[in-house]
């Protein structure tokens, strides 16, 4: 259920009207506002505010401002006077309300609707524009294109007519000879004809004689590479060797991780030096079979725990994960071991860690699903962080919707974030 926001501030001059809302430290990723003129609303999860205003405002020149936590509007009356009140005298009716929540919604996408025609209209009018701009500037160069090639053309006729002209002058002046000046052209034509033909018979003839028959050739060819074939001198085989690997010797059965290193050297150190308290004989038998056993060190952990020896069951734990950190139940007890030593921030980590782990969310694993979420979020109240630990209390509610005692601490963390309890 979302938490109304009550503790708002509120000044006003005969213009203008100034309303600062605080967000509670509530992320403003998923903020929302709202505003028409006569109704505002603010949303962030898990918080809202919504109010009816005692007059009408200008909502296109108003604005709103998100800085130092809090959403301050800044709105401009529609009359210049004094208002005295924030909201209208029926802003607790929840008839009204609810008509003017409709109303606003109602009137604002009916201006959006009006908007969008308008600038679609001025988009249709910018783009007849464009296309008729566009037509005009191909007009003008089509016609200098025609302009240009009729100049061209008329160039290209007075230059023939030119060259007739002196053709027919020409003619005129070597009109005798030109008889014998074409007979002569004639001949000279006759005889490169007849020259050019004999040239390319003796170059057919050269061709034949020289070019042997081509299944001759294809003979000769086949015995030059094999002959080639036989010269080529075949290399050796190569030498084989044998390369030695050698392995890192490690002492544990799982892979190893640089990650890992700092934890598992600890962990080894710390079972040599148990070793040695036991005086063990044999010096190699250094890891006991049963301590490379997660399961058996969860179990050990699980006995700490019990016994109130909260570090004690943390190492324990820390060597489980060690050998296999799939096991989201070491993580959830861990975190409990975590969250009574009050260290809140591990605690998160391994919460969040299991419950990455219980993939997929069935129903079989839905009651340590919700003690995950429950130890997850008591750490979050611990550390001030309300939202969160709201909403991980909420979670596990629905996990196990007849706890009540899950309830009851919902209830105050809720009142806690409302300011009317105290968070010790």
């Amino acid at each position: 259920m979302p938490l109304e926001i009550k503790d708002v501030e509120w000044n006003e001059t005969e213009h203008v009207l100034t309303l600062k809302v605080p967000l509670k430290g509530a992320s403003t990723k998923n903020l929302d506002i709202f505003s028409s003129p006569n109704y505002i609303k603010v949303s962030v999860p898990p918080y809202y505010y919504e109010v009816a205003l005692f007059e009408g405002i200008d909502d296109e020149n108003s604005k709103a401002v998100i800085s130092n936590g809090q959403v301050q509007f800044h709105l401009q009356k529609l009359q210049p006077k004094t208002w005295g009140q924030l909201h209208t005298n029926q802003h607790k009716d929840k008839a009204f309300m609810k008509n003017l929540r409709e109303e606003s919604v109602t009137t604002k996408q009916q201006k959006e609707q009006t908007k969008e025609k308008e600038r679609q209209r001025t988009r249709d009018q910018q783009k007849k524009y464009a296309v008729r701009e566009q037509m005009r500037v191909d007009s003008e160069e089509r016609e200098m294109r025609e302009a240009k090639k009729l100049d061209e053309m008329t160039e290209i006729s007075n230059e023939m007519e030119s060259w007739k002209i002196k053709e027919l002058q020409q003619d005129d002046d070597d009109d005798d000879g030109g008889e014998n000046e074409s007979e002569t052209r004639c001949v000279v034509n006759q005889t490169r004809i007849n020259q050019g033909s004999k040239v390319a018979e003796n170059n057919q003839k050269n061709n034949n004689v020289s070019r042997p028959p081509k299944r001759e050739q294809d003979t000769t060819n086949n015995k030059l590479e094999e002959q080639k074939d036989k010269n080529e001198v075949v290399p050796a085989p190569r030498q084989s060797g044998n390369i030695n690997v050698e392995f890192t010797p490690r002492k544990l059965a799982t892979p190893a991780r640089e990650s890992k290193l700092p934890e598992e050297e600890l962990w080894l150190k710390k079972v040599s030096d148990m070793n040695k308290m036991r005086k063990v004989e044999n010096e190699d038998d250094v890891v006991d079979i049963e301590e490379m056993n997660p399961v058996w060190l969860k179990d050990k952990g699980n006995d700490f725990f019990k016994k109130g020896n909260f570090v004690a069951a943390i190492n324990a734990y820390t060597s489980a994960l060690m050998l296999d950190s799939k096991i989201p139940m070491i993580y959830a007890n861990r975190a409990a071991c975590h969250l009574s030593l009050k260290q809140y921030n591990e605690c998160i980590q391994d919460c969040s860690n299991a419950l990455e782990l219980y993939d997929p969310p069935v129903s079989d694993n839905a009651m340590s699903r919700c003690r995950a979420f429950t130890r997850r979020g008591t750490a979050h109240f611990h550390m001030q962080d309300f939202v969160n630990a709201l909403r991980d209390y909420e979670t596990a509610i629905k996990l196990d919707p007849k706890n009540q005692e899950l309830k009851t601490d919902a209830f105050k963390i809720r009142r806690t974030l409302q300011g009317g309890e105290s968070s010790d």
